[in-house]
C-alpha cells in the first residue's frame, strides 16, 4: 500500500534548481534576512523547499523551525547536516497545518507565486501566520500586483502558431492560443503604457477571490498582444523583490493575450481580471476592450482553461511550379520593402504548395521565408525555417548559415550559437554580425 504525500508543491529538484538560480530573488530574500534577523531570534522557515532561507536567517543567529510537506525536505536536512547548521534548524517533514502553533518572532513565506499565490500557498501562509508573536513580522509584509498592455514584441509562448511550420500553416490554432494565459519575459520596451498597481495586500492576508479592472491611454502607435501581469514584495525596508518586465526572474509575467490590433496614441485599452486560487494553481478569467474616441472598436475574453474554439472551413492552397515561383518573387519584393507579415504570408503560402517535384525550390523559398520571420521578430520560426533551407548540412547555402549564427545569438542559445559559429567561420570567414565571443 503506498502512502498518501501531505498536502503541498512536490516539485521536481529542477523546481527548486530554479528558484535557487533566481539570482534577483536570492539577492533580496538575503538582503532582508541580513537587515531583519538578529541573534538569538525565532524564526519560522514556512515552506521551506531546499532550506536556503532558513540556513541564512541561521547564519545570522536565528533559531529557526523550517517546515516543508514536500519531499524535497529529505535533502533539505542533508543540505542543513553538511552547512554544520543542525544545531540551529529544526526541521519537520510535515503539512505545517497539522502541526501546534510555537512562537516566532519572524516568518519567512516565498509565498507569492506565479501573480498571485495558489490554494496551496494561501494555505501555507494561513497556517504560518498562527505562528507569528504578537508584535512580529511577517516576509513578504507588502505585495503589490501591476499590470500594463503589452506591444508586439517577441513571446514565443504565443507566437508559435502564428508563423508557417515547414510548410504547415498552424493558424487554426490561434483562437484557442489567444484565450490561455501565459508566462514569459518581456522585455521593458515591450509595454505601451505605464504599468498600473491594481492591488496592495499585505500577507498573511492574500486575496481570494481578485477582481480587479485597469485602464490605459496607449502612448504609442504599435500593435497590442495582451496584457501583463507582475509583482512586487517589499522584503525589508528598502528590500524590494521586483518582477517587472526587464528583470528576468523565476516567476516572470503572466500574459492574457489579445487578438493582434493595431493601436495608437490616445487610444484607451482596459482589462478586466478574475483569479481565484485552486490547488496547485490560479484560475483566470478575463475580458480586453480597445476604444477610440469614446467608442469600443474590439472586445475579447478568455481564461485559464480555455475550450477548443469551432473548427473553420478548410482552404485550398494553389499548387504548380509558376504559382510557387511567384509567390516566392511577391513574398520576396514585400520582404525587401519592409512589408514583413505580407511577406510571411505569401512564402508560407509558397512552402505550404511545395511537392517532392519541387525540392529544387524549397531551399531559396525556406531561405526568403526565414529572413521574413526574423525581421518581423520571429526567432523560433525563423530558425526553424533556415534549418530547413540548410537541409541537414549546416554550410550548404551561405545567407542560412549566417541567419542560423544570428538566431541563436538573438535566443540566447550559447551551446548552439558557438557550433554554429565555428561552422560558419570554418566555411565562410568572420561573420559579419556576431563576433567570435558570439556577441553582435
Amino acid at each position: 500500500m503506498g502512502t498518501e504525500r501531505p498536502p503541498g508543491h512536490h516539485a521536481p529538484i529542477d523546481y527548486h534548481r530554479a528558484l535557487i538560480d533566481d539570482a534577483v530573488r536570492l539577492s533580496a530574500w538575503d538582503r532582508a534576512i541580513r537587515a531583519l534577523v538578529r541573534p538569538g531570534m525565532r524564526v519560522l522557515d514556512a515552506g521551506a523547499g531546499t532550506g536556503v532561507l532558513g540556513m541564512l536567517a541561521a547564519k545570522r543567529g536565528a533559531r529557526v523551525i523550517a517546515v516543508e510537506s514536500a519531499d524535497v525536505a529529505d535533502l533539505a536536512v542533508r543540505l542543513i547536516r553538511s552547512n554544520g547548521l543542525e544545531d540551529r534548524i529544526r526541521l519537520h517533514h510535515a503539512d505545517i497545518a497539522t502541526l501546534p502553533p510555537e512562537p516566532v518572532d519572524l516568518v519567512l513565506a516565498d509565498c507569492i507565486g506565479q501573480f498571485l499565490p495558489d490554494r496551496a500557498l494561501a494555505d501555507l501562509v494561513t497556517a504560518a501566520a498562527a505562528w507569528l508573536e504578537p508584535g512580529g513580522r511577517f516576509v513578504p509584509g507588502r505585495v503589490t500586483l501591476w499590470i500594463a498592455p503589452v506591444a508586439d514584441v517577441r513571446m514565443p509562448e504565443i507566437d508559435a502558431f502564428r508563423s508557417p511550420l515547414l510548410g504547415l500553416d498552424l493558424r487554426n490554432a490561434l483562437p484557442l492560443s489567444l484565450i490561455t494565459t501565459y508566462r514569459t519575459q518581456l522585455p521593458p520596451q515591450g509595454l505601451l503604457a505605464a504599468a498600473v498597481d491594481v492591488l496592495t495586500f499585505e500577507p498573511p492576508a492574500v486575496p481570494d477571490p481578485l477582481s480587479v479592472e485597469a485602464r490605459f491611454v496607449v502612448d504609442r502607435g504599435a500593435v497590442l498582444r495582451g496584457f501583463a501581469g507582475w509583482f512586487t514584495a517589499e522584503l525589508a525596508e528598502g528590500v524590494i523583490l521586483d518582477t517587472r518586465p526587464g528583470v528576468v526572474t523565476f516567476w516572470g509575467q503572466t500574459v492574457w493575450p489579445a487578438p493582434p490590433t493595431r493601436v495608437r496614441p490616445g487610444d484607451t485599452v482596459a482589462l478586466h481580471l478574475e483569479g481565484r486560487p485552486e490547488v496547485d494553481e490560479v484560475w483566470f478569467r478575463w475580458r480586453g476592450e480597445w476604444e477610440r474616441d469614446g467608442n469600443t472598436h474590439a472586445a475579447w475574453s478568455g481564461t485559464s482553461r480555455p475550450r477548443l474554439p469551432d473548427a473553420p472551413a478548410a482552404c485550398q492552397v494553389p499548387a504548380g511550379r509558376d504559382v510557387v515561383i511567384e509567390a516566392n518573387r511577391a513574398g520576396a519584393e514585400a520582404a525587401q520593402a519592409g512589408r514583413f507579415e505580407e511577406a510571411t504570408d505569401l512564402l508560407g503560402r509558397a512552402t505550404q504548395a511545395l511537392d517532392p517535384s519541387l525540392d529544387d525550390l524549397a531551399p531559396a523559398i525556406y531561405e526568403n521565408l526565414g529572413l521574413a520571420l526574423y525581421n518581423a521578430g520571429r526567432m523560433e520560426a525563423a530558425l526553424h525555417t533556415f534549418l530547413r533551407a540548410l537541409n541537414g548540412n549546416p554550410t550548404s547555402r551561405e545567407p542560412a548559415a549566417r541567419m542560423v549564427v544570428g538566431c541563436y545569438a538573438v535566443l540566447g542559445r550559447a551551446v548552439e550559437l558557438e557550433h554554429a559559429l565555428a561552422r560558419y567561420q570554418a566555411a565562410f570567414g568572420p561573420h559579419p554580425f556576431v563576433n567570435v565571443s558570439g556577441r553582435g
